[in-house]
């Protein structure tokens, strides 16, 4: 092997003179002598040389066969053997073996100018290398293998051969048997050849060696083999035979059972506030299995032993962990997988429940919840509220209420599920506790118009989500089509769920002021119908049940000046779709009651067909609703009423469907928009309003103080 002039400290090492000198030394390559390539493919090989006491700038390799050219990445900037350290980073060579295989030379030099490996001015080494060919390929599905501890994976091996070349076995060895196993050799034939991976330590990461046995050679590959980490949590950790406390002072024993995992042999339980849910309250620590009375059971507890907790009425909740083989200790608190969740002890006789909405919309309105106290042991004069994750639903205001009716306001932040709670207390403590489930929504029901024009004596809001004005198939501004003004007294007009407040329209025609004129009501609109021949005068008293057919306004009756004239003292229920046709045209009166609409209400034709609802107030100012359910899908018409609009919905076995009304409402005690598509909420309003002036020409004159002409007029 030819050498330079020079020394080094050690074996196995390149190394060169000081900066500026000659590079002078002596050299040799390191083991491995054989490398291995798979038929058919190029696959670099690494070849490290250490260079144990620093690093000349640069070291260049190459073969004198089977493999042409040699990559290299050893470019430093600084000389090697100056006396100062070690340079701990190796150069290295990666060859690519053909399709023939056999010995190369292997050279490794450090260049000069001219970059001549053969001058003798360079240091230069080299060793022979045999590249060997295997035989064909071979592939190991699935790679990484990962298996359960205690439990087994089938590992694959697919094995394509040369011509003339048989598989005589697969073999597999592990590396770390103590972690995981391999069956071998394999029992098959003929290709895919299988192992069984068993998992024995969790959470550990070894390799099975696969090693085809050919009539020709030996083909080898290597899979990774990960056995999972175990779910060390104690599963359903839960309280048992609770009870309730004689009075407000007293305490009583809390046992606490826990499903016991596989691979722990020890537990701590610790007790926690169910109101400020980071304070511990009691902590039995680091114990063997037997001192919770499962070394040989599959449930652990606290009352074996002994080692309940006393405690008074309140909210509380307690966490598991537990020891051994487990990786992971805890989950999250209180609603994680090894926590009871938040349980509250009361004093006997308590019956309260706390009364409101259990589904919210991230970034909708404030809900408010009240205590209704049926029943308690002790006088009530303060409540505490409270809320489980104020990162999902946000208590508004204080935490105390001390004057009824006890109620806090709750603001919903972010999806998520979470808890609401309350602690009835008194001078003693707490006396009763109330807790309730709530879910918040990620996008909330909202409404819209086509081609027309709202007012409101108050705010306007319909909180058009982000998923709609992202969505080109979805209209994003409030008012679509051909877009008349909106009017609001109010302080607020928000068309946005997200910051901003939204596009009214394409106009964007909005205007903040006050109506001052006058307002029509029932008694007026009911004078002005003075006069006109009813169909029926009281439609409750003819049908006692107060459900009245809609099938009563398609035909029937005598037409009074094109109208046919309707009226009903107190509630009544229009049950069942109607369609009016053939120029029908429809005015009904309800005094003094509420109308419940459960059926469509469609024209055959909007410019002849017609259909007025008026409803009124009772003399204490209560009633004059227009309730409808969420099985009407289409209304058309003018609805008026001296109560509220309602427009129903049911969510309880799915979302409701969409509303569609053609016409004009007019409601003077509000809009009650209610229907909540749930997902159809990302791009569709729960209600729209559609404006037709066919509907409004065929409003009835004589209902007019001032008599309406309709007239063409040339331009």
């Amino acid at each position: 092997m030819p050498s330079g002039s020079g020394s080094c400290s050690g074996g196995n090492e390149i190394c060169c003179g000081s900066p500026g000198g000659s590079p002078s030394a002596s050299c040799s390559i390191p083991s491995p002598s054989t490398i291995r390539s798979p038929y058919g493919s190029w696959q670099y090989h690494e070849l490290y040389i250490p260079a144990n006491n620093g690093a000349p700038p640069e070291v260049r390799f190459a073969t004198n066969r089977y493999g042409g050219n040699v990559l290299t990445n050893a470019f430093f900037t600084s000389w090697c053997c100056d006396g100062v350290g070690q340079d701990p980073r190796p150069f290295f060579a990666r060859i690519r073996g053909d399709a023939v295989g056999g010995p190369t030379l292997l050279y490794a030099w450090v260049p000069d100018d001219d970059d001549d490996p053969y001058d003798e001015d360079n240091m230069r080494c080299e060793r022979t290398i045999n590249v060997y060919i295997e035989p064909g390929t071979m592939t190991l599905a699935p790679n990484p293998v990962r298996v359960d501890p205690g439990g087994t994976e089938i590992l694959t091996a697919t094995v394509n051969l040369l011509d003339g070349s048989s598989v005589n076995n697969v073999t597999y060895i592990i590396d770390d048997p103590l972690w995981a196993g391999a069956s071998s050799p394999s029992t098959e034939t003929s290709s895919p050849y299988t192992s069984i991976i068993s998992g024995y330590v969790p959470d550990k990461t070894t390799r099975v060696r696969a090693t085809a046995i050919t009539s020709t050679g030996n083909i080898r590959k290597n899979a990774t083999v990960i056995v999972n980490p175990i779910d060390c949590q104690p599963a359903n950790p839960r309280p048992v035979g609770l009870t309730c406390a004689p009075t407000s002072t007293d305490t009583i024993p809390l046992n606490i059972e826990w499903d016991r995992p596989n691979w722990s042999d020890t537990y701590r339980a610790q007790l926690w506030s169910g109101v400020n849910i980071n304070t511990l309250i009691s902590d039995r620590n680091w114990r063997t299995a037997d001192w919770f009375g499962c070394a040989l059971t599959a449930t652990c507890d606290l009352a074996t032993n002994s080692r309940e907790w006393n405690v008074r009425p309140g909210a509380y909740y307690v966490r598991i962990g537990a020891g051994g083989d487990c990786t992971n200790f805890y989950g999250g608190r209180p609603a994680g997988p090894n926590a009871t969740g938040i349980f509250t002890v009361d004093t006997c006789g308590c019956d309260v429940e706390m009364v409101g909405a259990d589904t919210f919309y991230a970034n909708g309105p404030d809900e408010t919840q009240t205590i209704n106290i049926i029943s308690s042991p002790e006088a009530i004069t303060s409540v505490n509220f409270y809320t489980q994750n104020a990162a999902i639903v946000n208590r508004v205001g204080t935490v105390t209420d001390s004057a009824e009716p006890f109620e806090r306001a709750y603001r919903p932040i972010a999806e998520g599920t979470t808890n609401l709670f309350a602690n009835l207390r008194n001078a003693t403590g707490t006396v009763c506790t109330v807790t309730k489930p709530v879910e918040v929504l990620a996008v909330g029901p909202w409404w819209q118009v086509e081609d027309g024009s709202v007012g409101t004596g108050g705010n306007i809001f319909s909180p058009i989500p982000d998923t709609c004005i992202s969505d080109i198939t979805c209209a994003s501004d409030f008012i679509e089509g051909e877009p008349g003004t909106v009017v609001h007294s109010g302080a607020t007009a928000d068309f946005a769920a997200d910051a901003s407040t939204g596009t009214v329209s394409a106009t964007d025609w909005l205007a903040q002021t006050s109506f001052t004129g006058r307002t029509f009501d029932y008694d007026l609109l009911y004078e002005l119908a003075s006069g006109r021949t009813f169909v029926d005068t009281d439609l409750a008293a003819t049908y006692p049940s107060r459900i009245v057919p809609s099938s009563v306004f398609e035909s029937g009756g005598v037409a009074d000046q094109g109208y046919y004239w309707y009226r009903a003292v107190g509630d009544i229920t229009i049950s069942g779709d109607a369609v009016l046709t053939g120029g029908r045209k429809v005015v009904l009166f309800v005094e003094e009651g509420d109308v419940t609409i459960d059926g469509n209400m469609t024209f055959n034709d909007p410019e002849e067909d017609f259909f007025l609802t008026i409803v009124g107030e009772d003399a204490a100012g209560a009633k004059g609703n227009i309730n409808l359910t969420p099985a009407v899908a289409n209304l058309q018409g003018i609805c008026f009423s001296e109560g509220q609009f309602a427009t129903g919905s049911d969510t309880s076995a799915g979302p409701d469907q969409q509303l569609n009304v053609i016409g004009s409402i007019v409601a003077l005690d509000g809009l009650d928009l209610q229907r909540d598509l749930q997902l159809g909420n990302e791009t569709l309003p729960g209600e729209i309003f559609t404006y037709d002036p066919n509907i409004v020409l065929n409003y009835p004159s004589s209902l007019s103080p001032k008599r309406l002409i309709w007239r063409e007029v040339a331009p």
